[in-house]
């Protein structure tokens, strides 16, 4: 598909209603992105940059890898990027842009998960290669941090799931990944694991001791918490399947007809908690994600949005200009 066609699309789709709070424009000078600004007043008294991108699904494999695993990557590569295969192609290519108009603003860069498709030897080394050519950065994980071989085996996705790759996925994220914290230019940015559709207790406690340091928070995690707008989407876009949100009250569950992701989705008791406690801090002025692969952004709670940005692999990135 054509670059123009692709805008074209993208600008006709129903999203477009929920973009109108902000100021879509082109990078001055865009190589292959679509960037989305948003200007974000928090009565900061100066201006700072976040570049938000997620979901840049790198997927390679080489021969340290099985054979099972080697067709998964061909598989995933060939729907990402059609015939530019090959790690000089777009998955890559598109998120050096990224980092490097981060680096080039003064920007934090901000990644929401998914850097990696699945894991493999290969994977990790192009993640950790990508973090380090950040002069600044934060990252959430993603589900697909810790998937090994996805739809080619059946595995049940839990904590015990997610510990096998958990030694491997810190070593490339380079921070603590159930929880981090940066202060960037008088703002404390935050990232939190929620995958599974889980909050935890413990995420929950560090969340409340960086309340007391009183800065102004931004809040990023992977998969996006309950609204109606973003229900409605993720339930059209799934067949009514399930909504892919985080903390979805009962009564819209019950809508879904895939019965195990209704049992999948269920929120937890803390995860209930957290999100409660979350919306009712007035120091929290923003929420990043992910997960869609799709741009949009709703009101979430008294005036503070959460926002999503779509996929690297969809040439989509996000920058905020806070003051």
């Amino acid at each position: 598909m054509k670059r123009k066609t692709f805008l074209k699309i993208l600008a006709t789709t129903p999203l477009a209603s929920l973009l109108a709070s902000c100021t879509t424009t082109k990078q001055k000078k865009p190589e292959y992105l679509y960037w989305k600004r948003i200007n974000l007043n928090i009565g900061l008294g100066k201006e700072v940059r976040i570049v938000h991108v997620s979901d840049t699904h790198i997927c390679y494999a080489d021969e340290r890898e099985d054979e099972l695993k080697r067709k998964l990557a061909y598989q995933r590569e060939l729907a990402f990027c059609g015939r530019q295969l090959g790690v000089d192609g777009p998955i890559m290519r598109n998120l050096y842009e990224a980092i490097d108009y981060a680096n080039s603003v003064d920007a934090l860069l901000v990644h929401t998960g998914d850097l990696i498709d699945f894991t493999s030897k290969i994977n990790f080394e192009l993640g950790r290669k990508a973090l380090e050519r950040c002069n600044n950065y934060i990252m959430s994980v993603g589900n697909h941090e810790f998937s090994q071989y996805m739809y080619l085996k059946q595995v049940v996705e839990d904590d015990a799931y997610k510990a096998e790759s958990a030694p491997d996925v810190k070593k490339m994220v380079g921070h603590d990944i159930e929880f981090a914290s940066k202060i960037f230019n008088g703002i404390n940015v935050i990232t939190v694991d929620n995958n599974y559709y889980r909050f935890t207790e413990n995420a929950l406690g560090k969340l409340q001791a960086e309340v007391t340091k009183g800065l102004p928070i931004i809040i990023g995690f992977h998969m996006p918490i309950y609204t109606p707008e973003f229900f409605e989407y993720g339930m059209g876009a799934m067949g009514n399947q399930c909504s892919w949100l985080v903390d979805v009250p009962a009564d819209k569950l019950a809508m879904y007809k895939n019965e195990q992701k209704r049992k999948e989705q269920a929120p937890t008791k803390a995860t209930t908690e957290f999100v409660k406690y979350m919306k009712s801090q007035p120091l929290i002025k923003a929420v990043l994600c992910g997960h869609f692969h799709s741009a949009m952004d709703t009101t979430l709670f008294g005036n503070v949005r959460q926002y999503c940005v779509g996929a690297t692999n969809r040439y989509l990135a996000q920058e905020f200009i806070i003051n």
